[in-house]
């Protein structure tokens, strides 16, 4: 089975939402490449190979929330990142494709009982051919 790069996606399950698990490590052939859309043949592979750096920072505690709708911000903080990537089928890889981006995090609380995680990011593919500038919002339980 092939392993895929690109998008922003962490495999988010609906039910992670309501019953948070942790994620298997065996199997998994998607992975986030921030920056390149999913399903580009170049970032397909029998090997694969994917380097993240984070600079992550904190921002402050809110614990502020509004009763219609029940929506509470417990926390916010961010991150500057940088990727770089490949997938391939021979030995080697014959170039790496590279993306660099900000990113925020913010604790919500829904509903007065259901702890969620918002991810709002900006990343942008450095490869000229393939590479996008990508603007991402994630609402999940996972991280």
């Amino acid at each position: 089975k092939l392993f895929n790069l690109g998008g922003e996606s962490n495999d988010y399950n609906f039910l992670d939402f309501i019953r948070p698990s942790g994620e298997t490590v065996f199997g998994k052939r998607d992975y986030a490449l921030r920056g390149y859309e999913e399903g580009l043949s170049v970032l397909r592979g029998r090997r694969m190979q994917l380097m993240t750096m984070e600079w992550r920072f904190p921002g402050s505690l809110v614990e502020r929330g509004w009763m219609a709708p029940p929506v509470g911000i417990i926390q916010w903080s961010g991150s500057v990142f940088a990727e770089s990537g490949a997938a391939y089928d021979d030995n080697h890889a014959d170039k790496y494709y590279s993306s660099a981006g900000i990113e925020f995090q913010a604790d919500i609380n829904l509903f007065y009982g259901l702890n969620s995680r918002m991810r709002m990011g900006i990343a942008s593919g450095l490869d000229e051919s393939f590479g996008d500038d990508r603007i991402y919002f994630m609402l999940g339980a996972s991280f």
